[in-house]
């Protein structure tokens, strides 16, 4: 998966919702390498998507 942004510690917000997408992936039965193509393809999506915001 491609990190565009300099890695930082993830704030509790962040984890959570970590947490949740997991759950998601888990859920739905994938197997690993589909669970990773679909949270890449959703980087992409929110690439393309939305704009990125440098703090």
């Amino acid at each position: 998966m491609r990190l565009p942004y300099q890695s930082i510690e993830p704030d509790h917000e962040t984890v959570a919702l970590a947490e949740k997408i997991l759950a998601v992936l888990v859920q739905s039965g994938l197997s690993y390498q589909q669970a990773n193509s679909a949270l890449e393809t959703a980087q992409k999506l929110l690439e393309e998507k939305t704009k990125p915001v440098i703090f």
